[in-house]
């Protein structure tokens, strides 16, 4: 019997060389994503004829305006470019908003606008509002454009009837957005506009009584401050604090939440949280405001100081159950308000933070903010996946459950190319989604260190339903036992790939579709689900009823990419895969080029 084959030391270090490029593939995309700044949504650079204007400005412009054959230099005072005929006579002019729509935010990112003004006999009036680019998402980019609110709103006013128009009318699931625009046209037309906070929502006694009952009048106050609550006969019974405008820049689920501290008169000590109007999403803020004798009154015995000086939201105390990220910038947003209500009463003190900055990665991985039941969840999937206990059918059925009644169907936390880029672009919200920052560190770096995938295998509770069919959860006869063809499993192959490119083109700027569309993970928040994102959930289920595993192996970018990152026997070995990873790095290069 002939001793084994010494191990290769050359063979090791080819591997160790070559595993250490395909991280460095991965950071680079990474790292182009992040460097990608937000003024980079103005700069959609002109094309070199002088006048300014980027090609989807131009485009634009020629539907505005059919006749259009020239544009003239831009004015010297306002920048306006005028828009010539054939015979070089003017039909009107054009503004960009930015770099004045620079600082006014919409859901996550500003918007550059183009205003067309047509000119006749008496003062010029717009003809029409396009949206050039934006770095809001494209869900809600595209539901301001199918509600037409900017052009309902400014087409036929003069340049001075523009500048004060009111508020657009809501639109759903994008008010946010829809306002930053039109926030954002009225400061172009007038440098001097004051902008206006995100909720102008008057505070109504109605509102107040569920904390005063009595409350009879309210005093109410501009910015962040006191709203004093008085009964019929003129006797104070408390205050509300209200977090608007310090915490408009603390994001929930999708938006952010406007609330009120009330305050006893007597010993001015908390009695309560009201929690008003939203650009979050509805049905999570109605779990908060109906949680009366939990979230409601999670403040109650405290001063403004101790509110002040209380540590950050606590995600396993602070969290309501089934709306996580959006109890949880309420409390911050609390916090911000009571400070910047200390702030004001002291001049001379540093001003508090108003736009919801998130904190370092090193203060905000605190104690405090560690989620327990994702912990344990982690460490629940090391200790089956390295150890006998996966040989246990007991075990494992009950693991399956586990992952998909709690991390599925309970918190809908799964990993999604959607949810990588929003981080990589805006940062990792530590604090509300600590979860599934740990989820990614796990995700990422156990194939790497210790060779295995374990998110997809043994975190994951979308590849949980299908481990259920292939173990016979509706019968052996039912159990899915075919297998695609050669030919099938290489187009296949080409698959996560090209959805992977179609991410990157969303990441830098250019979305042919969004990036939530191409996996099924939204659709464990079903309610909240597009119809491409739910589509991609049913047929990928049923494919897997007689493929094993058929959306995880053939169709998951997420997936795809975990797998390329996890070392294994043949990491030694440059393969296809390697080269489909240095063409998907180039073209986040080129495209970052472009951007």
């Amino acid at each position: 019997m002939s001793d084994p084959a010494p191990p290769n030391p050359s063979r090791r270090w080819r591997r160790r060389v070559l595993h250490a490029v395909r991280l460095g593939l991965f950071a680079t995309v990474v790292g182009l994503i992040a460097s990608v700044p937000a003024g980079s949504i103005e700069d959609a650079a002109g094309d070199g004829s002088g006048d300014g204007l980027p090609p989807a400005a131009r485009a634009a412009a020629a539907t505005l305006f059919p006749a259009a054959a020239a544009f003239g230099e831009p004015d010297a005072a306002t920048g306006a470019v005028p828009v010539l005929d054939a015979a070089g006579e003017r039909l009107g002019f054009l503004l960009k908003t930015m770099p004045d729509s620079r600082r006014i935010v919409g859901f996550s990112g500003p918007s550059d606008l183009l205003i067309a003004f047509e000119e006749g006999d008496g003062d010029a009036v717009i003809r029409g509002v396009s949206i050039l680019r934006s770095g809001d998402t494209d869900e809600h980019v595209a539901a301001v454009r199918e509600a037409d609110v900017l052009n309902g709103r400014f087409v036929g006013k003069t340049w001075s009837e523009a500048a004060s128009a009111p508020p657009p009318d809501a639109v759903s699931g994008a008010t946010l957005t829809a306002r930053a625009m039109w926030q954002s046209i009225r400061v172009r037309l007038d440098g001097n506009a004051p902008i206006v906070p995100r909720f102008e929502e008057v505070l109504t006694v109605e509102k107040a009584q569920t904390l005063f009952p009595d409350a009879a009048a309210i005093a109410l106050a501009e910015g962040v401050g006191r709203f004093t609550v008085s009964n019929a006969a003129g006797e104070p019974l408390g205050s509300l604090l209200r977090t608007s405008p310090a915490a408009d820049g603390v994001i929930g689920y999708q938006g952010p939440t406007e609330a009120f501290v009330g305050f006893n008169a007597e010993d001015q000590k908390a009695v309560g949280l009201i929690v008003d109007d939203t650009f979050d999403n509805e049905p999570y803020v109605t779990y908060l405001r109906e949680d009366e004798w939990g979230f409601l009154r999670l403040f109650d015995g405290m001063t403004v100081e101790e509110l002040a000086a209380r540590g950050p939201a606590d995600g396993g105390y602070d969290a309501v159950s089934g709306a996580t990220m959006t109890s949880l910038a309420v409390v911050d947003g609390a916090i911000l308000a009571a400070k910047a209500d200390l702030a004001a009463a002291e001049p001379t003190a540093a001003p508090p933070p108003t736009d919801g900055g998130s904190p370092s990665a090193w203060d905000a991985l605190t104690w405090r903010n560690v989620d327990w039941g994702m912990l344990a969840l982690v460490a629940g999937a090391v200790l089956v996946g390295f150890t006998r206990l996966r040989g246990f059918k007991a075990v494992r059925w009950a693991w399956l459950a586990l992952l998909i009644g709690y991390l599925g169907v309970w918190r809908g936390d799964l990993l999604s190319q959607a949810m990588w880029v929003g981080w990589a672009e805006h940062g990792v919200p530590w604090r509300t989604a600590s979860g599934l920052a740990l989820l990614t560190a796990a995700a990422l770096s156990l194939p790497v260190v210790t060779k295995r995938n374990v998110y997809c295998t043994h975190l994951c509770p979308h590849g949980a339903v299908q481990q259920a069919f292939v173990g016979g959860v509706f019968g052996q006869r039912l159990k899915p036992r075919r297998s695609v063809g050669r030919g099938a499993r290489r187009a296949l192959a080409l698959l996560p790939p090209a959805l992977l490119a179609l991410v990157l083109l969303a990441a830098f700027g250019f979305p042919l579709v969004a990036p939530v569309a191409l996996e099924p993970f939204d659709a464990w928040h079903w309610s909240l689900a597009g119809l491409a994102t739910k589509t991609i959930f049913v047929v990928g289920l049923i494919a897997a009823l007689f493929v094993p595993m058929a959306y995880c192996r053939h169709g998951c970018p997420t997936g795809a990419l975990l797998e390329y990152l996890r070392a294994n026997a043949r990491s030694d070995r440059w393969t296809a895969r390697d080269w489909v990873a240095v063409a998907l790095t180039a073209f986040a290069a080129g495209l970052r080029f472009l951007a």
